[in-house]
């Protein structure tokens, strides 16, 4: 993983001194920062500027034979099946005969995720937990992620300071070498995150005993594709964290000017990245008109972030460009939501936060073609000149749009954005929002759905959330759904009073006629129903973005 100049961490202030707003080193921290700090953005800022990994966890890939193990603790799968394993029966010889005379003493059937403790009597193994993975034929990710979870809650109760996975075993035709070490990584690193920053004791986390954990293959041969399958697993984590925190943050901490300045952020840091902020002004010369009339109650104002990835050798190729809702709160506007809903709205900004992550991920990911993300970030608040309802306003595009619903503000952004990465000249455009309960409704928390107009794209894109669990189901693009935004008043409008995810789909598509295009509507699978976000879909798109790396 490739590493870059970075500012030294703001050390931990006591609560009292995170209020005042002074430090010792005040060049550690920008002044447009300083100006509005509170107790937890100081923290939140060091997670940001400073975290170039996913945390001070080391991972590593190792092959040698059970019995020269050294280690704190080892997991040993163990299926269902009357025969042991090979490796489980490696282990069974160096502890002679012990993990064998527990399983059958103890009754350790083997089931999905089942634990067992060891502590075997001799040898340079301290601790083993067994897990069950169930039946060898039937294990696929699903259950291997669920397994390995198992087993780092049973490791995390122990003292353990390094843990050796043996994983050998796991290999079969629903999990390859690269998978299996790539979500080893991701299984341990969800389990691991919280999010405390704005708590005024130091978290719990930071006693953690666990320093270094190894992937143990038996055939040397597999350790390059495993050290590679971990890196990539240690990226996704990574950008997967950045997502959930700037998705947990608090609403009166991250606004579009937040965004703004944590993406300027990124083309100091790096020479492959370039950033650019329109403000409203410039939006107003571009005629966006329908971005510009969802911030219009508020006194934040809105942001239009660009930022390009370019890498050497690159500037003749199209690049891919992803675009994200950036709502950083969302009232609903004069069309008002009720308060149980209005308390997961600092959530509407989470796909330009996967934007802004996956962006951040790119020099680590050593990308070999541009990228662009841009993110439409703006508050959709009650003001005194908050757009009302029945309003009709010209998009970037020429078309006309009446706002028959202020709470349908997502796509009002998302259009504009849409027309203004036309200037890229784009391979294709993937955009991602929490756009509709209308999805929620037909998914769950299961699926993001889908909508495209480009096979080719959509396929891909089936692909890598088969490959990542982080599933799609897509949704139909019929001309009857642009038939039902035809209005009397303008060309379109922006509901017709139902909450359909399929129309806020069609009502984008008359906005990405230009070039191959894909929507994710993400609101049922961007955060969970107790508020905390989950980092998806960043693992689906970085899949996408290596399968284009890897393929001739």
């Amino acid at each position: 993983m490739q590493s870059e100049a970075k500012p030294k961490l703001l050390r931990r202030l006591p609560v009292k001194k995170r209020f005042e707003g002074t430090f010792e080193r005040p060049w550690t921290f920008p002044y447009f920062l300083s100006l509005r700090l509170t107790h937890g953005f100081e923290t939140l800022y060091n997670r940001f500027y400073n975290q170039t990994g996913v945390s001070c966890m080391e991972y590593r890939a190792k092959s040698s034979q059970i019995e020269k193990l050294r280690t704190s603790c080892v997991v040993c799968p163990v299926f269902s099946s009357k025969k042991m394993s090979p490796t489980a029966l490696a282990l069974d010889n160096v502890t002679g005969g012990y993990v064998s005379a527990i399983i059958k003493k103890e009754s350790f059937l083997s089931k999905s995720a089942e634990t067992k403790l060891l502590f075997p009597p001799e040898g340079g193994i301290e601790r083993i937990i067994l897990v069950g993975m169930g039946k060898e034929k039937d294990l696929d990710l699903a259950q291997f992620n669920k397994s390995i979870s198992a087993a780092w809650r049973e490791l995390s109760k122990t003292g353990a300071k390094d843990v050796t996975f043996l994983l050998s075993d796991c290999i079969n035709k629903h999990l390859s070498l690269d998978t299996i070490a790539r979500n080893l990584v991701l299984a341990i690193e969800d389990l691991r995150y919280s999010y405390d920053v704005y708590k005024s004791k130091e978290p719990a986390s930071a006693s953690e005993k666990v320093k270094q954990i190894t992937a143990h293959y038996s055939d040397r041969k597999n350790i390059t594709t495993a050290e590679e399958g971990l890196k990539i697993g240690q990226i996704i984590a990574n950008a997967q964290k950045c997502t959930k925190d700037l998705g947990n943050c608090p609403p009166n901490d991250c606004t579009p000017s937040t965004l703004a300045d944590l993406a300027k952020s990124l083309d100091k840091n790096s020479n492959l990245i370039k950033t650019t902020v329109l403000e409203e002004k410039d939006m107003k010369a571009l005629g966006m008109g329908a971005l510009l009339s969802v911030t219009r109650g508020s006194t934040e104002k809105a942001k239009l972030i660009c930022i390009e990835y370019i890498p050497p050798k690159s500037k003749n190729r199209k690049p891919i460009v992803f675009v994200g809702k950036g709502i950083t709160f969302d009232t609903g506007g004069l069309d008002m939501k009720p308060r149980p809903t209005s308390l997961g709205m600092k959530f509407d900004m989470l796909g330009a936060a996967t934007v802004y992550s996956l962006m951040k991920s790119l020099v680590d990911l050593e990308c070999p073609f541009p990228v662009v993300g841009v993110m439409a970030c703006s508050e959709n608040c009650v003001g005194p000149d908050a757009t009302k309802p029945g309003s009709i306003v010209k998009t970037m595009k020429g078309i006309t749009v009446e706002i028959t619903n202020t709470d349908a503000e997502g796509r009002l952004v998302l259009c504009d954005a849409l027309t203004y990465v036309e200037r890229y000249q784009p391979d294709c455009v993937i955009d991602m929002a929490t756009l509709t309960g209308g999805v929620i409704v037909a998914l769950g928390d299961v699926a993001s759905g889908l909508m495209s107009n480009h096979a080719g794209l959509q396929k891909e894109i089936e692909l890598a959330s088969q490959k990542t669990n982080d599933f799609v189901w897509t949704l139909p693009t019929w001309p009857i759904f642009k038939e039902k935004l035809v209005t009397k008043a303008a060309d379109i409008r922006n509901e017709n009073g139902l909450p359909s995810s399929v129309l806020a789909g069609a009502f984008l598509s008359h906005f990405t006629e230009e070039y191959p295009w894909a929507h994710l509507d993400i609101a049922g699978t961007a955060f969970t129903n107790d508020r905390q976000a989950t980092g998806r879909p960043i693992h689906l798109l970085i899949e996408f973005l290596h399968k284009r790396m890897t393929s001739k």
